[in-house]
């Protein structure tokens, strides 16, 4: 956890200036898997990134502001988090020869965690869960010791290597749909920007190593592309323009940072020249919205997952229209005067508070 609010005070160190002092809803939004991780992850992030100011500071106790969160599923998905979510992604998968093989290439390393366990492992799919919570261990020694048959350097390198390798084969599986959601989210905030569709200038995704590891392998981005990301580590597309007399242009630079410990890195992309031209970057992939992965996820269960979301939404909507048309005239009576308050509270949204000191 004080990993990942020490990475919240990094970037502030790194793009304070452009971020400013102070949260400001309109200028950013957060996303974040639902896994537990990943939501941890994003408030303690957001702790050390925007710590109050000012009239922000509701509690001289208590140094920290309440920053809103939207969970997308989707960044879930990835590698053998899509098992655990996409039922008929997961079918399709298994019936491929591309899996068959891949399940052929790790045969002797299950058979030799078997040996090592003592537990069966049915598939590289459990075989995944061995792999990562060795390796998992392997970096939190004092708070998960190792077993001692597994506590040796050439024991660990061994396993991490194949544990990559695991991740590598499953997601190259499914690369163009999976990387090419990833590619529409990230192209769809830079047209967000270059077409000022909105105040937000940024767009922060708390999500997994996969993530990062899918994102290199989908734009052929050097270095990501062959590695596992270690905790607290962060990856920034930037968006950069160039006014000349022919007009605007738009470039994207790739910065990481592998963990806390390591440097900052401007990355390369291989089809493209540094930094690369928007205009080339669009053209590096087949973008895949949110509503094309999920087809493909659940598949003959997507009727389901529309009735189970829309179905109790449509009801209560008839229920609002009617207790709407209840209250007509009182809304209407009071109207004028709400949309007075309320237009003052969004322009000066971020210099007064709801709630004010004098009045606790």
């Amino acid at each position: 956890m004080r990993q990942e609010y020490q990475l919240g005070k990094l970037l502030r160190t790194f793009y304070g200036d452009f971020l400013g002092e102070m949260y400001r809803p309109r200028e950013i939004n957060i996303k974040s898997g639902r896994d537990n991780r990943t939501l941890t992850s994003a408030q303690l992030l957001l702790a050390g990134l925007f710590p109050p100011l000012n009239e922000q500071i509701w509690d001289n106790q208590l140094l920290w502001q309440p920053i809103p969160i939207e969970t997308v599923e989707i960044l879930d998905h990835q590698s053998f988090g899509m098992f655990d979510h996409c039922p008929e992604g997961e079918r399709n998968l298994k019936e491929g020869e591309g899996y068959k093989r891949l399940e052929g290439l790790f045969k002797e390393e299950i058979e030799r965690m078997e040996k090592d366990t003592q537990m069966k492992i049915d598939g590289i799919f459990i075989l995944q869960r061995v792999l990562d919570s060795i390796v998992t261990r392997s970096k939190l020694p004092q708070l998960l010791p190792l077993p001692a048959w597994a506590n040796s350097s050439k024991y660990l390198e061994e396993r991490r290597k194949k544990h990559l390798s695991l991740h590598i084969g499953l997601i190259d599986l499914f690369l163009e749909s999976m990387g090419g959601w990833h590619f529409d989210q990230i192209l769809g905030r830079m047209d967000d920007a270059v077409g000022k569709r909105n105040d937000q200038e940024s767009m922060l995704y708390s999500a997994h190593d996969t993530n990062i590891l899918t994102i290199g392998r989908f734009l052929g981005i050097e270095h990501i592309n062959s590695i596992l990301s270690d905790y607290a580590s962060f990856l920034v597309f930037e968006l950069h323009s160039n006014k000349s007399f022919d007009g605007e242009e738009y470039f994207v630079e790739i910065k990481f940072r592998n963990g806390l410990n390591a440097t900052t890195e401007t990355l390369k992309i291989e089809n493209c020249q540094n930094p690369c031209p928007l205009s080339k970057f669009r053209n590096l992939g087949r973008r895949v919205t949110s509503a094309q992965w999920i087809r493909q996820c659940l598949g003959s269960e997507l009727l389901d997952y529309q009735c189970g979301t829309y179905g109790p939404v449509a009801a209560a909507l008839l229920l609002l229209v009617v207790l709407l048309m209840a209250s007509l005239l009182s809304v209407f009576l009071s109207c004028r005067s709400y949309k007075r308050n309320y237009q003052y509270l969004l322009e000066c949204e971020e210099n007064s508070p709801l709630i004010s000191k004098n009045n606790r």
